[in-house]
């Protein structure tokens, strides 16, 4: 008998037992030291409710869903801790070079709030562009899972739609499936 593996509605928004073990059935959580395994839970318990999973691969699906999301929620915040490491060291550093360098002319405040976010910038622009590369690539992935899901239930006939009409944030399901498709082609 093959078992039922709906999503169930809680009234709280968090997730219900069966549902946490359909999404552990994949592996352990993506959790790291620091993570709020609570927040984790809220945010699967969000997808899970919009996308209402059906059988064991739906909720593989949104199992990526919420883990890439979970790791865009990271990637995104290592941006921020990028920017301000960055700006630390320019207001303690640069800027007193500045005055040194410039010396003869004075500089307005506004001038300097200038300087320090070009040097802040310039700084960073390495590990930010790994970073937005890393946001891009967990973005496709993210979307292909829904994409896959919607995909699934038009072959099949489901009359159970995802129930946003929305690409999620980032790259476009249709973007996101003609790149699959692509890669797929290249590689046969």
């Amino acid at each position: 008998m093959k078992a039922k593996l709906s999503a169930v509605p809680t009234e709280s928004g968090s997730l219900s037992p069966e549902e946490l073990a359909h999404l552990e059935t994949v592996g352990p959580l993506p959790l790291t030291l620091g993570d709020d395994r609570a927040s984790y839970e809220r945010l699967a318990a969000a997808i899970v409710a919009e996308i209402h999973p059906t059988d064991i691969l739906e909720w593989m699906y949104v199992r990526d869903m919420v883990d890439n999301q979970w790791r865009l929620t990271r990637y995104r915040g290592a941006e921020a801790v990028v920017m301000k490491a960055e700006e630390v060291d320019v207001r303690t550093n640069f800027l007193a070079s500045i005055d040194e360098v410039l010396g003869r002319r004075k500089i307005s405040a506004e001038e300097k709030q200038i300087l320090s976010d070009a040097r802040a910038i310039k700084l960073a622009i390495g590990p930010l562009c790994s970073l937005n590369s890393m946001i891009a690539t967990k973005e496709s992935h993210r979307d292909y899972a829904h994409h896959h899901i919607e995909r699934r239930r038009k072959a099949r006939g489901s009359k159970k739609n995802v129930s946003s009409d929305q690409p999620i944030e980032g790259a476009g399901l249709d973007e996101v499936a003609d790149q699959g498709l692509t890669q797929q082609k290249r590689a046969a």
